[in-house]
């Protein structure tokens, strides 16, 4: 009976194996063949460039680079070429957060002013409550403000200037995604460990994952002259090729389309906000290796980097999104949740959890996703801004591993963008039409130039330049102000994205300009001189 019931067992095994292995070779013949969708898709999408890694089990089955470092030139990316790889850095600050939590030298739930006594909050209650697992799930309540992205300040003024930003949302009542607080949790592992966020990942991250080609800054890539001096910043009178990468770094440059066309810009400093991906830059052979212990949960080559319960910790829900979800899931009827780990997003595809994290730096596009009961796991560069190329080929393999029906993931991504682009027209079109057509500044151009200062933001000039108003961030964006209506204008950045925010100046009772306020951001009174603070 014992030896009936064992080959019924061994016979189950290895059916399981036979089919086991079938599904992989199917896999892997549908990957030989996934190069024409790769190129349909970059062309559909109009993207210059772009490398793809697979990782099933421990091993790396698919790694391939397709297209061009900058758009008009003959240079391939191949597997070495650098990318930003943006927000996806978030994962990593959380694991650096995981590893000293390993060695019980902080806990999730500790404060925040327990190593960070300066660290201070709008709401001095919030200051006191907020904890390391708050940082890491984007419940703070603070929201993403442009501060670090329009301003010249380092990051040790941009954290401290964090206390005058006006919350967006009540402490811990629900997700309110924030860079800056992830700087912060960069600070708590520098505060414990005693080395800097930067020194931390390469010693405790990078080298163990024999990430050689992978900086946590663009300095030894870059000189300063070459980069705009801040995330929203323009770099006038200077063009900036691959070629004037220092040593002849293997780049890809940034693109972003403008008017019908794709536009290469410069890389941009912006390690103020280093921990939530700002300034770190990898390869696609790198970021395999970043994939391999993320699909091994914790372990690379055989060696455990991060315990099971701090991976699990890490891709565990700790916050739920109720409104929020991407658009490329928004249509499918099997997605019943969507949440935040530390640094991974969460939902469900097709009846498997799927854990994933886009980042979005000026002309790169970058994604990390797996499907952890699959133990699959694939990994995205791009050199063309928040390109829906990249979500497009990743869903595109996750479906050719659950064996999925056919469908064509590119086409449906490019209809959800047009729809998008036809939503922001109409939105246009509608503050045009409520936009009082005929009316003049109520006072010369020369009332409104002057200094303007908010304690977040410091001071702010505005200046007459040939014939129009002209908004510089001290040391940090410049943009120029159109008028609208009445003391109404509007703001348009000179960079690759003029985000245009509206600015209503106010007048005191004897008809004098005392102030601005920029719509989303701050609240500006005039100040007779720019005075340091």
């Amino acid at each position: 009976m014992k030896t009936k019931r064992l080959l019924g067992i061994l016979s189950v095994l290895f059916l399981i194996y036979i089919h086991s292995n079938a599904q992989i070779v199917k896999v892997e013949q549908k990957l030989k063949d996934f190069d024409k969708y790769i190129e349909k898709t970059l062309k559909d999408f109009n993207v210059p460039g772009l490398a793809v890694a697979v990782v099933k089990d421990t091993s790396i089955i698919f790694l391939k680079a397709y297209g061009v470092r900058e758009i008009g030139k003959s240079q391939p990316v191949d597997e070495h070429t650098l990318f930003a790889i943006g927000s996806t850095t978030k994962a990593m600050t959380a694991a650096a957060v995981g590893l000293l939590m390993d060695e019980k030298k902080l806990n999730w739930d500790d404060p925040v002013t327990k190593y960070l006594p300066w660290f201070q909050l709008p709401d001095p209650w919030a200051t006191r409550e907020v904890t390391i697992r708050d940082l890491l799930c984007h419940r703070v309540g603070v929201g993403n403000a442009l501060l670090p992205a329009v301003t010249g300040f380092d990051r040790e003024e941009i954290l401290h200037r964090f206390r005058y930003v006006k919350p967006y949302l009540p402490f811990r009542y629900q997700y309110e995604y924030n860079n800056v607080m992830y700087s912060v949790a960069g600070e708590v592992v520098a505060a414990v460990s005693g080395m800097s966020w930067e020194e931390f990942v390469q010693t405790r991250i990078l080298n163990p994952l024999c990430m050689a080609e992978t900086y946590p800054t663009v300095d030894p890539l870059w000189d300063r002259a070459n980069l705009a001096p801040c995330f929203c910043c323009d770099l006038p009178d200077r063009t900036v090729g691959f070629e004037d990468a220092r040593a002849g770094a293997n780049v890809a440059m940034p693109h972003m389309p403008f008017e019908g066309e794709m536009k290469v810009f410069p890389w941009r400093k912006y390690a103020t906000v280093g921990p939530a991906g700002g300034e770190l830059t990898s390869n696609i052979v790198d970021m395999a290796k970043w994939l391999q212990l993320q699909v091994g949960k914790g372990v690379y080559k055989s060696n455990r980097l991060l315990s099971e319960a701090v991976f699990n910790e890490m891709h565990k829900p700790q916050i739920i999104l109720p409104v929020m979800r991407p658009s490329f899931l928004k249509d499918e009827p099997d997605v019943h949740f969507l949440a935040y780990g530390f640094g991974w997003n969460l939902s469900e595809y097709k009846g498997r959890l799927m854990s994933w994290h886009m980042g979005g730096y000026y002309g790169f596009f970058t994604s990390v996703a797996l499907l952890p009961e699959m133990n699959v796991g694939v990994v995205l560069l791009s050199n063309a801004h928040f390109s829906g190329a990249v979500t497009a080929v990743q869903m595109q393999l996750f479906d050719i591993f659950l064996g999925a029906p056919n469908r064509d993931w590119s086409a449906q991504i490019l209809a959800q963008n047009r729809a998008s682009e036809d939503k922001a027209k109409a939105r246009e079109s509608e503050l045009e039409k409520a936009r009082i057509k005929g009316t003049k500044p109520p006072l010369p151009l020369e009332s409104y130039a002057g200094n303007y200062f908010d304690n977040a933001y410091g001071h702010v000039t505005i200046a007459t330049e040939n014939g129009s108003l002209m908004l510089r961030f001290t040391g940090g964006a410049t943009g120029d102000l159109k008028h609208w209506h009445y003391n109404i204008f509007r703001l348009y950045f000179r960079g690759p994205d003029p985000l245009p925010q509206f600015v209503t100046f106010s007048q005191d009772p004897g008809g004098r300009v005392r102030g601005m306020s920029i719509e989303g951001v701050a609240d500006f009174k005039r100040v007779a001189e720019i005075q340091k603070k």
